[in-house]
C-alpha cells in the first residue's frame, strides 16, 4: 500500500497536483467524525430497488425546471441509451437534467448496472452518499469485483467519514485495478490525515 501511495504522490507531483495542499484546503474530503445520517438498507430485489428509486425520481421530477424537462423528454425511456446521454449532460454540468435522465434510465432498465453505478457516484459527489450506498451495494451483488464500483462505494463511505469502511473498498479497488487513480488518491489523502 505504501508503494501505491508513493507512486500516486509522484504521479500527482508530475501533474502539478499538490496532495498535501488538497488535503489541507478540502477539509470536507474526510469528515472529522462519521456522519450521523441514516443509511437505508440495501434493496434485496429489483422490486425493492424500484421502490427505492421511485421517490428519488418523484422529488427530482418536482424540482426540475419545466423547460429543462422539456429539453430532455426525447431522451426518456430508452434504457441504457438514456443513461449514456445523461453522462453527456453531467459532463456539461447540467446536473438536474443528468440526474433526471439517470433516474429514468435506472427505472426503465433495472439491470442497467452502469447507469445505477453512475447514479450512485453522482449522488455521492452531490452530497447524498447516504442515499447512494444502497444503490451501489445493490450493484455490488452483481459485480463484486468491479474496481470502479468498489471505488465508488469507498468514496461514499469516505465522504460520510467512515474511513475504516472506505479503506477496505478503496484498497480492494486498487487490488482489482492498480491503475485506479481515484482510489489511490483517496488512500493517499487518508494516509496524510493519519
Amino acid at each position: 500500500l505504501l508503494k501505491q501511495v508513493e507512486k500516486t504522490t509522484r504521479e500527482a507531483d508530475k501533474m502539478g497536483f499538490d496532495i498535501q495542499a488538497e488535503a489541507a484546503t478540502d477539509i470536507q474530503k474526510i469528515p472529522a467524525k462519521p456522519s450521523g445520517l441514516p443509511i437505508p438498507s440495501t434493496p434485496a430485489s429489483k422490486e425493492q430497488l424500484k421502490a427505492y428509486l421511485q421517490p428519488l425520481m418523484q422529488s427530482t421530477n418536482a424540482a426540475i425546471k419545466p423547460n429543462h424537462k422539456a429539453e430532455i423528454t426525447k431522451h426518456l425511456n430508452k434504457g441504457k441509451a438514456t443513461g449514456e446521454i445523461a453522462m453527456g449532460y453531467l459532463i456539461n454540468r447540467e446536473m438536474d437534467k443528468a440526474l433526471y435522465l439517470l433516474l429514468n434510465a435506472c427505472l426503465t432498465d433495472l439491470e442497467d448496472y452502469l447507469s445505477l453505478n453512475n447514479l450512485g457516484a453522482f449522488m455521492t459527489v452531490s452530497g447524498y452518499a447516504h442515499k447512494s450506498l444502497p444503490i451501489l451495494q445493490y450493484v455490488q451483488k452483481h459485480f463484486p469485483n468491479s474496481p470502479t464500483l468498489l471505488n465508488n462505494i469507498g468514496q461514499a463511505w469516505l465522504s460520510l467519514g467512515y474511513t475504516d469502511k472506505a479503506d477496505k473498498f478503496l484498497k480492494d479497488a486498487c487490488k482489482a485495478d492498480s491503475t485506479q487513480t481515484q482510489a489511490s488518491f483517496s488512500l493517499a489523502v487518508m494516509a496524510k490525515h493519519q
